[in-house]
């Protein structure tokens, strides 16, 4: 089922449960976690008449499909960890939790570290004119598996969009990353994008 697009948003309380009857697993998070869902407009507080968004479901391919299906618009979305766009990859991990543990169950989501980063060495002349080891630690602002959780969020965001177009998948989806170092801090920076279509149905035709 492809998602319409609802403006009117449920307030907290309904929105929990609609959540609690969607997955009973939502009931062990606390309260705080499921107001920060709330308030970034989770798919499911944006309700009404009990329409609940579904592009969990909808394919999403580098290639392209067998089916015949009308081109509809081009989708994409950009993450990373520097600056205000930290605050919102922390914010849509929280969105994404539930979804998120579900795929580390089926073995798609490695387990994370503290810190990905790394001591720098290097042999050069000090003051003196004398040879000497230099060492430097470059630290990082992520953990070491939050490069695949951005990717995932990704994918999900592109099924959302596409949704509101009234798509039910999408083709051509490409992913790219990048490292940026800025005062011994790494960060990284990831977008994707695929054309939305709309899968013809041939029994109709």
């Amino acid at each position: 089922m492809s998602a319409q697009k609802i403006e009117e948003q449920v307030d907290f309380e309904s929105f929990k449960r609609v959540l609690f009857a969607k997955d009973s697993a939502y009931k062990s998070y606390r309260t705080v976690d499921l107001q920060e869902m709330y308030d970034n407009k989770h798919p499911l507080s944006l309700v009404s008449n009990q329409q609940v968004f579904e592009q969990a479901s909808m394919p999403v391919t580098s290639g392209d499909l067998k089916e015949k299906y009308k081109i509809l618009k081009t989708v994409f979305f950009s993450i990373g960890t520097r600056g205000a766009m930290a605050e919102e990859f922390n914010k849509r991990k929280v969105v994404y939790l539930h979804q998120l543990s579900i795929i580390k169950q089926k073995g798609q989501l490695s387990s994370s570290s503290r810190s990905v980063g790394q001591m720098i060495g290097g042999i050069g002349l000090d003051g003196a004119g004398d040879i000497g080891l230099a060492v430097q630690y470059a630290g990082a602002s992520f953990k070491s598996n939050d490069m695949e959780i951005a990717f995932h969020i990704l994918v999900a965001e592109l099924q959302m969009r596409a949704s509101y177009l009234g798509a039910n998948a999408i083709v051509g989806f490409r992913h790219n990353i990048e490292l940026d170092s800025n005062w011994n801090v790494i960060n990284f920076f990831a977008n994707a994008y695929g054309t939305a279509v709309k899968i013809e149905d041939e029994s109709k035709s």
